[in-house]
């Protein structure tokens, strides 16, 4: 008797992939290690930013006598002027004071004290020495290290 393919079926080939239960087991894993990780990404975040508005807040000071000198004219800062003078504040961010910084049109300042607080939480602390306007930071909390 003559054999016909009917009789030579070919086993089904196994199918490759993954179960539905490993694809389970691979997003739960991913969510945990992402739940133990997002919540330092924030807090180095905003320590960055913090050191960032640091840093920028000491440039400014730094350059307030230059600034003075090219315009060849006296220039009174305010908090509210200075803080307006920094890139990218928000409203949590003041600055404050102990008296207007004044400058003559020679650069010569007659001096002052400057915080920075974010969220009224102070971050840093600057003398504005007297005559040359020399700006050294005399109080920085070690959350913004």
């Amino acid at each position: 008797m003559p054999r016909t393919l009917g009789y030579y079926r070919r086993a089904p080939e196994p199918q490759s992939g993954f179960t539905l239960l490993e694809l389970l087991l691979v997003l739960v894993l991913m969510g945990l290690a992402t739940a133990l990780v997002a919540p330092n990404l924030a807090g180095r975040l905003a320590r960055t930013e913090q050191h960032a508005m640091i840093e920028r807040t000491e440039d400014l000071l730094a350059s307030l006598p230059a600034r003075a000198r090219a315009e060849q004219a006296a220039a009174d800062w305010s908090a509210g002027k200075l803080l307006a003078a920094l890139e990218k504040t928000t409203e949590r961010t003041q600055l404050s004071v102990t008296d207007t910084l004044r400058y003559d049109s020679r650069g010569l300042a007659q001096g002052g004290v400057v915080w920075l607080s974010i969220d009224g939480r102070r971050l840093a602390a600057w003398r504005v020495e007297r005559h040359l306007g020399t700006v050294r930071r005399i109080e920085q909390t070690d959350d913004a290290r």
